[in-house]
C-alpha cells in the first residue's frame, strides 16, 4: 500500500472513530431526554385534586429542549463528517467558537469523567481560512487523548487530592493562532517523546489505533500549520497546534 493509500485509511480511520466516540456521547442525553420525559408524564398524570407545579414542569420542558438542541448538533457534526469533504472546503473561522463546538460535544464525556475544565480564550482573535470540521476532528481527538491519559493516571496514582484537569488555551503569537490542550494525566514515557506522531504508533494497547495524533498533524499541514508536543517537567501532557492568521483584504 502506498503511502498515499495509507493516509487515506488513516483519515477514515480517524473519521470513524469520531463518530462512533459521538455515538456513544449520544446516550447520555438521549437517556436523560427519556427519564426527563417520563418524570413529566408521571405529573401529569396525577389525580386533578392534587396540585402539580407547573414551573417545575416547564424547567423539566426547558432541559428536554436543550438535549434535543444537543442531540441535533451531534448529528450535524456526524453529517458533516461521514460525507466527503474537499480540502478546498474552507471559510473564514473563529478559533475560539471552533473550540467551544468541540467542547460542546463532549460536555457529557467531560463530565461524567470527573475533569475540571479551563478555557482562556485569546480576545479579538483573527480568523482562520480552515474547514471548522477538520480543525474540529484535532481538538476531539485531542480532548479524548487527555481524558484518556487522566483515566489511567486514576488508576495508578494513590494521591486522593489529585483532581483530573484539562487546560485548553487559545493564543496569537506572529501572526499565527496557537491552541495549546494540557492535562495533569499519566504522561508520555521520555523514549516515546520523538514518536508520538510516528503512523500506528500508540502507547494505549490494544485501545489505540495510532492514527488520531498522525491524523491530527496530517490535517494541520494541510492548513499551513503543524501540530507539536511539548515536553513538561511534571506528570501530565501539553500539545500545542497552530495555523496561520487570515490575511486581511
Amino acid at each position: 500500500m502506498g503511502i498515499a493509500s495509507i493516509e487515506q485509511s488513516a483519515r477514515l480511520a480517524i473519521v470513524g472513530q469520531t463518530c462512533a466516540s459521538l455515538l456513544r456521547d449520544m446516550t447520555t442525553p438521549l437517556n436523560l431526554i427519556s427519564m426527563l420525559a417520563e418524570g413529566a408524564m408521571l405529573q401529569l398524570q396525577l389525580p386533578d385534586t392534587d396540585y402539580i407545579d407547573k414551573d417545575e414542569i416547564e424547567q423539566t420542558f426547558n432541559q428536554i429542549i436543550a438535549q434535543t438542541r444537543r442531540l441535533g448538533n451531534m448529528v450535524t457534526h456526524l453529517t458533516q463528517l461521514a460525507r466527503a469533504r474537499s480540502p478546498n472546503e474552507r471559510e473564514n473561522t473563529n478559533i475560539n467558537t471552533v473550540v467551544k463546538n468541540a467542547i460542546q460535544l463532549k460536555k457529557n464525556k467531560i463530565s461524567l469523567a470527573g475533569v475540571h475544565l479551563r478555557l482562556t480564550f485569546a480576545k479579538d482573535v483573527p480568523l482562520v481560512c480552515v474547514d471548522p470540521f477538520h480543525i474540529e476532528q484535532i481538538l476531539l481527538n485531542l480532548v479524548n487523548n487527555a481524558i484518556d491519559a487522566l483515566d489511567q493516571y486514576q488508576r495508578e496514582v494513590v494521591n486522593s487530592e489529585w483532581i483530573k484537569e484539562i487546560h485548553i488555551t487559545t493564543k496569537v503569537e506572529k501572526e499565527q493562532i496557537i491552541v495549546e490542550v494540557v492535562d495533569n494525566g499519566c504522561g508520555i514515557n521520555k523514549e516515546d517523546h520523538g514518536h508520538v506522531f510516528d503512523l500506528f504508533f500508540t502507547t494505549k494497547g490494544d485501545k489505540g489505533t495510532g492514527l488520531g495524533l498522525y491524523t491530527s498533524r496530517e490535517i494541520a499541514r494541510q492548513y499551513d500549520g503543524d501540530i507539536e508536543f511539548v515536553s513538561t517537567n511534571d506528570k501530565g501532557a501539553a500539545f500545542r497546534f497552530w495555523l496561520p492568521v487570515m490575511e486581511a483584504r
